[in-house]
């Protein structure tokens, strides 16, 4: 007599998480607009209860006045040019920083304050804008851990309070993106309304950056051919002449797109205003490509210093696998797998299929343009931050899927468990890294950050300025008949704006540039080592130190040239 064993007998564990995956889909299905608006309402009061934390970083003091003199440039009716021959800037709209200079005439802080907060918000924009291109593709599930994922990449919402460009740009591109993902289901005549959309959010996003146009273009007519390629597929006998209309169309719409995008883009960038298409043109070249010479800037990249156009092939990869959360790296490879699976059963495409693909496309095209292309990379990866929304995407998409599927046993209680103990491990560690988040590296990859700062650049942004410049302020009270004379490894305006907040510290401390009784640097190309003096304060975390205050000794024969 034999008996029949089942190849696989489901345990009470199993029952429980089939149960509670059920339980969780039809809460969030069920109350879903609330969850979504104590989400994001939550994470609206937590910016402004910290966006004053925040540094002031590198570029901010050419911003701020970048902003003024924009608004200057219309209220003069064109007659005050300063804007068109303001730095490097010139080859930038506008945008962000005229709207903060806006923003800070019906706000009571200052302008820098002002940018800080606005950021905060643009940031914030960026994750409701992965939510609405995950739900867009996969529904409400999908949408909200996109958005966790997103708000919990410590590095994206470290630069999110004062990077006056990558975040802003993030934003607006990633608004360009949902537009176009979600005209798919118009090709190939899309509606004036939705063109219109897509012409205003690409005219705002090259309003921050001109360059955004060789990743716009190639995404949108990605997008496309995605959709033609369908229609080819589920239409064997498609005709010459259906397929001529079907071009019309399409160019039509790339028409009326930037049509609208031009002057939109125009509207907030003085010096292309002078010539539209000569100037516009020169812009892109000018910020594709920057001349650097190797001597001023050099990267910290796998425990050697490299020349910044002759970094390794790894860098921006590598950089986002070793400072992104562990559920990221979880999430995504869990994607591979359910990618595959997926393909295996439909193996024609789905419009959900293609808009996956797109969205692998969109990361994956800038990357192997800054490789093939050997663009300039420094700072970390900021100037590629666009990429973290489209990878917190991908993760929301396929973690949801993950919850929806029918697999049962072990592994699926082990990736919820590892994902969800990841997230809070990940929270837990940006409120001790607060308010450098940008610091973050993971443990799987990277060892943290006591071991990261061996091997990469910590704060490149100069964020821990402030509490450095702070802790002076409060605590350096020495006896002399002068001012004390300050130094730092950066910019001057990065300690300077604490030092001239009020008659009273104007009247107590001076910027210098050489001879100083305090020199602030941070750990940046061992700056801090350019005076030796009596170490009176570290800013630091995990034990890790990222800036320095040092008390320099009187007659200390050293001039130093900033590097940092």
């Amino acid at each position: 007599m034999s008996s029949s064993k089942p190849y696989h007998q489901v345990g009470p564990l199993e029952v429980f998480l089939s149960k509670w995956a059920g339980m969780l889909i039809a809460f969030i299905n069920q109350k879903s607009k609330f969850i979504l608006f104590a989400f994001f309402v939550s994470a609206f009061l937590i910016i402004c209860k910290t966006f004053q934390d925040y540094g002031v970083t590198w570029d901010e003091q050419y911003h701020q006045i970048y902003g003024n003199i924009i608004i200057e440039w219309y209220l003069s009716f064109f007659k005050d040019t300063v804007a068109i021959h303001h730095y490097f800037l010139i080859f930038y709209g506008g945008f962000f920083d005229a709207v903060v200079q806006l923003l800070s005439y019906a706000c009571p802080w200052d302008t820098i304050e002002s940018r800080h907060f606005l950021g905060g918000v643009f940031g914030l924009w960026a994750i409701y804008m992965s939510f609405k291109i995950a739900r867009h593709i996969a529904g409400d599930l999908a949408g909200f851990f996109s958005a966790l994922f997103l708000i919990l990449h410590p590095v994206f919402y470290g630069h999110m309070f004062n990077n006056p460009v990558d975040i802003p740009f993030a934003a607006l591109l990633l608004t360009t993106i949902y537009f176009i993902v979600s005209s798919y289901d118009d090709l190939p005549r899309i509606p004036l309304k939705h063109l219109f959309k897509i012409g205003v959010a690409l005219g705002l996003t090259l309003a921050i950056r001109i360059g955004g146009i060789l990743i716009i273009l190639p995404y949108i007519m990605a997008c496309w051919l995605l959709w033609f390629g369908s229609q080819g597929s589920q239409n064997r006998e498609m005709t010459v002449t259906r397929t001529q209309q079907i071009l019309r169309n399409l160019i039509r719409n790339l028409a009326w797109i930037f049509a609208i995008a031009w002057p939109v883009m125009l509207l907030w960038w003085p010096w292309a205003q002078i010539n539209p298409l000569i100037h516009t043109f020169n812009a892109i070249f000018q910020t594709a490509k920057w001349d650097f010479n190797p001597t001023d800037l050099s990267v910290f990249f796998e425990g050697k210093y490299y020349e910044i156009l002759k970094v390794p092939k790894s860098y921006l990869l590598k950089l986002i696998l070793v400072t992104s959360p562990e559920f990221f790296l979880v999430v995504l490879g869990l994607g591979g797998v359910l990618s595959a699976l997926y393909l295996a059963k439909h193996p024609k495409p789905t419009a959900k299929a293609a808009k996956i693909i797109f969205l692998i496309f969109a990361f994956v095209y800038p990357v192997l343009g800054a490789i093939v292309f050997n663009a300039p990379q420094f700072d970390g990866y900021r100037h590629f931050l666009f990429l973290i929304p489209l990878l917190a995407i991908l993760g929301g998409i396929s973690f949801a899927a993950w919850i929806r599927s029918k697999v049962v046993g072990g592994i699926k209680i082990l990736v919820i468990f590892a994902v969800i103990s990841s997230l809070f491990l990940t929270a837990l560690d940006m409120r001790r890294l607060h308010p450098y988040q940008t610091v973050y590296f993971n443990r799987l990859l990277a060892g943290g950050l006591a071991r990261a700062a061996k091997n990469y650049e910590t704060d490149y942004w100069g964020n821990s300025y402030r509490e450095g410049i702070l802790w002076v302020i409060k605590n350096y009270h020495p006896s002399m008949n002068r001012k004390i004379r300050v130094l730092n490894a950066s910019w001057p305006f990065q300690t300077g704006y604490y030092l001239e907040k009020t008659p009273e510290l104007q009247s107590r401390f001076e910027m210098v540039e050489t001879n100083p009784d305090i020199f602030l640097s941070t750990t940046r190309r061992d700056c801090h080592k350019a005076f030796q003096g009596k170490i009176l304060y570290k800013v630091e975390r995990d034990n890790t130190p990222l800036l320095y205050v040092i008390e320099v000794p009187e007659n200390t024969p050293a001039t130093f040239i900033s590097t940092c």
